[in-house]
């Protein structure tokens, strides 16, 4: 799967280490499914992580 961007629809706060904390209109790279269900693996600012899948739209 090509890495693709991302636009967050909505805010969300990061409940573990592994997750990103974001708000509405972010922009990430390198967007691409991870292993958890649900989720999408992608790049914020230098930093890797989990992003809830609906609350994002691939541009």
């Amino acid at each position: 799967t090509p890495f693709r961007k991302a636009k967050a629809l909505y805010a969300c706060k990061a409940e573990h280490d592994s997750e990103l904390s974001f708000t509405a209109g972010t922009i990430f790279d390198n967007v691409h499914p991870s292993q958890e269900p649900g989720w999408l693996e992608g790049t914020l600012s230098g930093k890797t992580g989990l992003i809830p899948e609906n609350y994002v739209e691939f541009l």
